[in-house]
């Protein structure tokens, strides 16, 4: 079984090109994580991608692996994260201890130790890096994270500050979808896929 496998997404060959860069950087300031195997997930709708991106991931030790994407849930923004993320986890169920999920944006600049949780912890992760649509801390909440809340059936005692990463505001909890580390037979990946499919279709939303 693996340590740690780096896990990504491209959803076009161009994106693809980017995430080439982020294989690239973890083989060259990956320190003792250089090596750990990389995965990135293509839709199955997408157009193929071109031979020399392909030839790039196979240089670097980077699987390309389809997943399916619900037509209907395109139109929500980053939909498409909630499908490949939960595909990578299931495929490394039972062959990783842990998979760290980056989106393609993402450089690797000095060894990623972090991702390295302790046995005990099931979930790490990064703050997003501004407000954006985030509920302050100190306002009371609005109706999107009310709806939120109510229907993910999250308590006040469940929520705590989070300052965001340029730290221009203290948040309720808000996690940034392209940076993380799971443990794969926990299946968080696969309940946020399910939930988010039942979430999106209801009138509320």
């Amino acid at each position: 079984m693996e340590r740690l496998v780096f896990t990504t997404m491209a959803t076009s060959n161009s994106l693809a090109a980017r995430a080439l860069l982020l294989f690239e950087s973890l083989r060259a300031f990956g320190g003792e994580l250089k090596n750990d195997p990389g995965i990135v997930l293509v839709p199955k709708s997408a157009d193929p991608l071109s031979g020399e991106v392909r030839e790039g991931f196979s240089v670097l030790n980077v699987r390309v692996i389809p997943f399916a994407l619900d037509e209907e849930a395109r139109q929500f923004p980053l939909a498409s994260v909630v499908y490949a993320s939960a595909e990578a986890e299931g495929q490394m169920k039972g062959k990783t201890e842990l998979m760290a999920w980056m989106l393609m944006d993402a450089l690797v600049l000095n060894p990623p130790v972090a991702f390295l949780i302790s046995q005990g912890i099931n979930y790490g992760y990064r703050p997003v890096h501004h407000t954006l649509v985030g509920s302050v801390y100190e306002k009371p909440l609005d109706s999107f994270w009310t709806l939120i809340y109510q229907h993910c059936e999250v308590t006040h005692d469940r929520v705590f500050p989070m300052e965001t990463c340029v730290r221009d505001n203290t948040l309720r909890p808000y996690f940034n979808s392209g940076l993380f580390v799971v443990r794969p037979e926990q299946e968080l990946l696969a309940r946020w896929r399910d939930h988010f499919q039942w979430l999106y279709r209801h009138p509320d939303f």
